[in-house]
């Protein structure tokens, strides 16, 4: 893949850890629900991953939800091209026990092992192993119903 394609994962390494601790825990503690073992963040639309932007000392940093969880834990990608991969395979995780950084062919290849069901015959070829994927419909149905809330808006205080 073109380097200029995707967002290089070693950025993150020249950003204060203050900054990533904070990121890790807005990611993991706000705007989520807790579906089994998976934190979902609520922070997306059904369609694409959940983004967050932090300022933090005067400094913006924006990522993926997943990045922060992975970085604010002090683990880092080894290249440009690393992918964060889900083990659980619910993409709108953002647990980082269900996180790891690793090749992204490495990462497409879970797809496969959790769509064929090998984690749950102990057949797994990855380390560390896929984790069971929940039931996507429902996390998809949850985050649907979650969209659908009305939004209750605070008064300012004006008159």
């Amino acid at each position: 893949m073109d380097r200029r394609g995707k967002k290089d994962a070693t950025r993150f390494a020249t950003w204060p850890l203050a900054a990533r601790v904070e990121g890790m825990r807005r990611a993991t503690t706000e705007r989520v629900l807790h579906m089994g073992d998976c934190i979902v963040s609520t922070r997306t639309s059904t369609q694409q991953c959940p983004q967050l932007n932090l300022t933090w000392q005067g400094h913006k940093y924006q990522a993926m939800c997943k990045h922060f969880a992975l970085i604010g834990t002090g683990c880092l990608a080894n290249h440009w091209y690393d992918d964060a991969s889900h083990l659980c395979g619910n993409r709108f995780c953002v647990n980082p026990s269900h996180l790891i950084w690793e090749l992204p062919w490495d990462n497409m290849s879970r797809q496969g092992c959790h769509c064929y069901g090998h984690w749950s015959s102990g057949q797994c070829p990855h380390h560390p192993p896929c984790l069971p994927k929940p039931d996507m419909d429902h996390v998809m149905a949850t985050l649907r119903d979650h969209d659908s809330r009305p939004t209750v808006h605070r008064s300012r205080g004006r008159r």
